[in-house]
């Protein structure tokens, strides 16, 4: 195969926008004009999770994906293009299995001999990020480690929990036993809790979690804690009975 990197190409960036109906297959292609020789360096396509996807370049077939391996915003680039004489194409076969109508973009990255006169068709190339599974043209999303939970947006960007929580918690708790114990029952937090020794402690409370409390307070000390439910910070007396004051939200 020739090598285009040791020959004077062209590089341009076409695009395309189909929509394929519930059920139905279509296609999207290029085709290589008489005497011009064309390489498909890379593409990227809008994914839905329900379709079947087929590249072909020239004579050479890719296997059939459902999966996304380059979008229209992120195109996959191939260390070595794959040629296509005249007459031949570029094409994607998109299956769309799904119950719905979806509007695809996609996109080839061609070098070739001249110019190709193919005017590109689609929108505005983004990188939103949402919870939704595809889109045009195409979709990055933000998630927890399960990767379940995922950042919703809004008109002015990623959706935030408030700067400022609704409810402020605030209690006392009378600490009595040599044992560890939560301060409360489980109640959620969003930023966190601030623990106080009681001015009046004639001894030390100690601070931690489940296992361990190695963080001492003394009369009138306290601590700021970040964490996301009460019942995750255990206390516990030394010698004499103490008091802890908290507030949180």
């Amino acid at each position: 195969m020739e090598n285009p990197e040791q020959t004077q190409f062209i590089e341009q960036k076409i695009s395309q926008r189909a929509t394929v109906s519930a059920g139905a297959t279509g296609i999207v292609s290029v085709t290589i004009p008489a005497n011009t020789k064309a390489f498909l360096k890379g593409y990227g396509y809008s994914w839905f999770t329900t379709t079947t996807y087929t590249l072909r370049a020239g004579n050479t077939q890719f296997p059939s994906r459902t999966d996304q391996e380059g979008s229209a915003a992120m195109p996959v680039i191939y260390a070595k293009p794959f040629m296509a004489n005249s007459g031949e194409t570029f094409s994607l076969t998109i299956l769309n299995g799904d119950s719905a109508d979806h509007t695809y973009d996609v996109v080839f990255y061609v070098l070739s001999s001249r110019i190709l006169q193919v005017s590109s068709t689609g929108g505005e190339i983004l990188v939103p990020t949402g919870s939704g599974g595809g889109g045009v043209p195409s979709i990055v999303t933000i998630a927890d480690s399960s990767g379940a939970t995922k950042a919703g947006v809004t008109a002015k960007g990623l959706a935030v929990e408030p700067q400022a929580p609704a409810t402020l918690i605030d209690g006392t708790k009378s600490i009595t036993s040599a044992t560890a114990a939560a301060i409360a029952a489980t109640t959620a937090l969003k930023k966190g809790l601030m623990i106080e020794a009681d001015s009046a402690n004639t001894d030390y409370v100690a601070i931690g979690n489940a296992t361990t409390q190695s963080f001492k307070l003394y009369a009138g000390d306290s601590i700021f804690i970040e964490i996301d439910d009460i019942a995750k910070i255990f206390v516990k007396k030394n010698a004499a009975n103490v008091t802890i004051n908290y507030m949180g939200s």
